[in-house]
């Protein structure tokens, strides 16, 4: 039997085998979903000129 130990992140008794980077392997593929999701909103800002970047902003505090 594997020894449980909680996972740092969700609390949740894991099998000592079953963790990655630290965190349980769900929370490790949740942790990369949203990492990705990032990285995407990056990379999308970094596209946009001086005059879309501004617009946004404005869009976004009005």
């Amino acid at each position: 039997m594997d020894r449980l130990i909680p996972c740092n992140q969700c609390g949740f008794e894991t099998p000592k085998d079953d963790f990655s980077e630290g965190v349980c392997v769900d929370c490790c593929e949740a942790n990369q979903k949203a990492l990705d999701v990032h990285n995407w909103f990056y990379d999308e800002w970094e596209k946009l000129s001086d005059k879309d970047r501004e617009t946004r902003i404005n869009m976004a505090i009005t």
